[in-house]
């Protein structure tokens, strides 16, 4: 047996052990310390990161923690990945924040439990605000698209707090697959939403440092105002 097929056939043990004796995900970081003392050259055997060669490999199944892309499981091939895929990573006694305990602004939320009639886009904004909008193509700047697999589909007779679960599950799930950071995503307070520039925010802005004496020189005929306010 070559040092590869060795390789992947202790992978293949370790994650069967540990799933047989625990029912958990073999977190990667373990199994890379495991490799490194029981293969020899292992570092030259796996010449990119495990993940990387598990993939170009599938001895196993990966799984990444919902919103901890770092995070990353092994179990065995012939195991189901479960939808809360945080049963699989917290072990029982242990108090870990589950997923569903994030806050997500009112419009994504919403966005993962509406039905996509078009592409569904999240704009990421570089003051780190975001908005969703809809549309054939991607818009202009940094943005994801959330999928139809993506959204939460709870069935009518689910209560409403596991129907919030889910949605929140599927926000950090859509994340994770994604490589976006959670405390991207996240509701924060010290955060607004993101507003267009508008004629009259920009006149507003013009304004702002003026002293009372100048203001008050200042006439702008009404139907002006109206016409920059129609315009927002």
């Amino acid at each position: 047996m070559t040092t590869l097929e060795n390789t992947k056939k202790f992978i293949v043990d370790e994650v069967n052990k540990n799933w047989e004796s625990s029912e958990k995900a073999m977190l990667l970081s373990d199994l890379g310390v495991k490799i490194k003392r029981n293969i020899t050259d292992a570092e030259k055997i796996i010449t990119t990161s495990l993940t990387d060669f598990i993939r170009q490999n599938p001895v196993v199944k990966t799984v990444t923690y919902p919103g901890i892309p770092a995070k990353i499981g092994a179990i065995p091939l012939n195991c189901s990945i479960p939808v809360d895929v945080t049963d699989i990573f917290n072990k029982k006694g242990k108090n870990i924040t589950p997923s569903y305990s994030y806050r997500f602004p009112t419009e994504l939320w919403e966005s993962f439990h509406k039905p996509i009639e078009q592409k569904r886009f999240v704009l990421f904004y570089s003051d780190g605000t975001i908005s969703i909008t809809n549309g054939d193509q991607p818009p202009e700047g940094e943005s994801v698209e959330i999928r139809d697999d993506d959204i939460a589909k709870p069935e009518k007779s689910t209560p409403t707090h596991e129907k919030a679960k889910q949605t929140s599950q599927a926000i950090a799930r859509w994340a994770s697959k994604n490589n976006i950071n959670i405390e991207k995503i996240i509701e924060n307070k010290n955060k607004k939403n993101h507003q267009p520039s508008t004629a009259l925010s920009h006149l507003t802005l013009a304004f702002k440092d003026l002293e009372k004496q100048d203001l008050s020189r200042i006439s702008i005929p009404l139907d002006i105002i109206l016409k920059l306010a129609s315009k927002q």
